[in-house]
């Protein structure tokens, strides 16, 4: 669904306007690009980190969004062998919320 408002006429009508081309107007298009770089980023950073990293801290963040999402987000902190700290999201999802009901 998020990638649909690309298709709408009225929304490439905005880019027209603007006389900004778009590389793509199709949803399927924008989809597997968008992949294809995550799944591009993700294989450097393993690569990165099988090749410069020893030791990686983990932290985790969680939260509700506005629309009552809960959102997981693992973000890894690490240094590279010249010691410049670098940090990484390594996870984002929507997570199942934990309650606790009182009685």
């Amino acid at each position: 669904m998020a990638f649909d408002p690309i298709e709408s006429p009225d929304f490439q009508r905005i880019f027209q306007d603007l006389t900004i081309s778009l590389p793509f107007t199709s949803r399927k298009t924008l989809s597997r690009r968008v992949e294809e770089e995550f799944e591009s980023r993700r294989a450097q950073l393993i690569d990165g980190l099988d090749r410069a990293c020893q030791t990686i801290s983990i932290s985790i963040d969680f939260w509700t969004s506005r629309n009552s999402k809960s959102i997981l987000a693992v973000i890894g902190h690490w240094l590279t062998i010249d010691f410049q700290y670098q940090e990484q999201v390594l996870e984002f999802a929507e997570s199942v919320a934990c309650t606790v009901e009182r009685i």
